[in-house]
């Protein structure tokens, strides 16, 4: 039987590495939980976002829909985009309001002025935003299409650090498994209304 290339490859390599020594054993002994206060960890994700040049308002629940509205005028919103889902409250008044329902073609989405979601979590340590087509979110060409993004996320939804929010998605593993999931690292044309 004649030997294919990728068999002479992994011969070769076999080869050269039967007197190498064992490799050294990878520690496992990294931060699994972030165990610093809550106010600690929503500053640096204020911090991380504030870095990357997204401009953030902290609100209550009460608050929230002022400042969304304070936002859209801050940015100039006049069109702006919505997930189906998104809660009524949230909504804002003074602009065209375009709900994803049934699904924006993306010329609507060209013509808008930003868009308004909500999101699966947010990652302190990095000033990470996932956003995985869950509930307030859309489909995912929601937030990418608009110049900008307005994006709400609840204080019990920041985590401390990267190596948490995998434990947190293997728990709802099932519904997220047919979803495409996506991080964002906040680029300058983004707002973060941080809901405590």
């Amino acid at each position: 039987m004649k030997q294919t290339a990728k068999d002479a490859m992994l011969a070769r390599i076999r080869k050269a590495l039967a007197n190498a020594p064992d490799p050294p054993p990878v520690p496992h002994d990294f931060l699994e939980r972030d165990e610093r206060d809550r106010s600690v960890i929503l500053e640096e994700l204020i911090d991380r976002l504030v870095d990357y040049k997204a401009m953030v308002t902290r609100t209550d629940d009460a608050g929230l829909p002022q400042a969304i509205v304070d936002a859209c005028q801050q940015h100039s919103i006049t069109r702006l985009v919505v997930p189906s889902d998104l809660p009524a409250a949230w909504i804002p008044t003074g602009v065209t309001v375009l709900r994803d329902d049934p699904p924006l073609t993306i010329s609507d989405l060209d013509e808008s002025s930003g868009v308004l979601t909500g999101c699966a979590m947010a990652i302190a340590q990095t000033g990470t935003i996932i956003l995985d087509g869950g509930a307030y979110q859309g489909r995912r060409i929601l937030s990418l299409v608009p110049d900008l993004h307005l994006c709400v996320v609840s204080a019990e939804q920041v985590v401390g650090n990267a190596p948490y929010h995998p434990h947190l998605w293997a728990v709802g593993y099932q519904r997220y498994r047919t979803q495409p999931r996506g991080g964002c690292a906040w680029p300058a044309h983004a707002a973060c209304l941080c809901r405590e």
